[in-house]
């Protein structure tokens, strides 16, 4: 089954390009044209990945990341800022707010598609190390990683801003 890609953005040019390079690959793709659409989009389907702008009428980019992430039904969804704002602010921003990446615009096809697909394939290699690890662990711990806080997810270290130890860097 295809993955599908969640494109927010308000540009119909930039909605057109980035639809023709992701259907060439094979992606299913939904379209918001705005952040309040895109959590209506969100309601309705759940996309494998978000390509979200931020300068955006009626909802920007930035608040519609942080009410994805405030959403325990939505908040591990990766989220591309694909954006023509690169000041280092921004870029900062986009990432404290949970982003996984920040791309560019105008930006160049082959490095988006690869973008994609290295986070596409990350999100899948944690799902499923989650789900073997759940399948391991005692039923009592299982049942309280799924049920508690917190959670298995919760403690992921690239999203939570986590630092090992120093004798881990040693």
């Amino acid at each position: 089954m295809p993955s599908r890609i969640l494109i927010i953005d308000d540009a119909p040019a930039n909605i057109q390009t980035l639809s023709t390079i992701l259907k060439e690959r094979g992606y299913d793709i939904n379209i918001a044209t705005n952040g309040r659409q895109g959590l209506e989009v969100l309601e309705r389907i759940r996309p494998d990945l978000i390509l979200l702008d931020i300068m955006m009428p009626e909802m920007d980019g930035f608040e519609t990341c942080q009410r994805i992430k405030a959403s325990t039904a939505w908040r591990e969804i990766p989220i591309i800022f694909l954006t023509a704002k690169t000041d280092t602010a921004d870029i900062v921003r986009g990432f404290e707010l949970g982003a996984v990446d920040y791309v560019a615009k105008p930006f160049n096809a082959h490095e988006l598609l690869a973008r994609v697909n290295t986070h596409l394939t990350l999100d899948y290699l944690h799902r499923e190390n989650e789900r073997l690890l759940l399948n391991v662990l005692p039923a009592s711990i299982a049942t309280m990683s799924r049920f508690s806080s917190p959670t298995l997810s919760d403690l992921r270290p690239c999203r939570r801003g986590f630092r090992p130890p120093n004798w881990l860097s040693r």
